[in-house]
């Protein structure tokens, strides 16, 4: 999983993971890396089941404008 590395740490010593959500699709998705061109930054995101947040194999490039993050969710994993 690219965004299996993604992870925030609370000062308690909890891990989350950072779900991103795709403004225009709905869509849920995790950081995947970025790239810089000529048209500015775009963010590699990779897409999750929205039912049990794993991934679907599916990779996209969106802008920074384009996501919004949802509150981190408990890492389980």
């Amino acid at each position: 999983m690219l965004g299996g590395e993604y992870k925030a740490i609370s000062p308690s010593g909890q891990v989350y993971k950072l779900i991103l959500k795709i403004k225009a699709t709905g869509e849920y998705a995790v950081f995947g890396g970025y790239q810089l061109g000529s048209q500015g930054s775009k963010i590699i995101v990779e897409i999750l089941n929205s039912e049990d947040l794993y991934p679907t194999g599916g990779i996209r490039e969106v802008s920074p404008s384009e996501i919004e993050i949802l509150d981190p969710q408990p890492y389980n994993d």
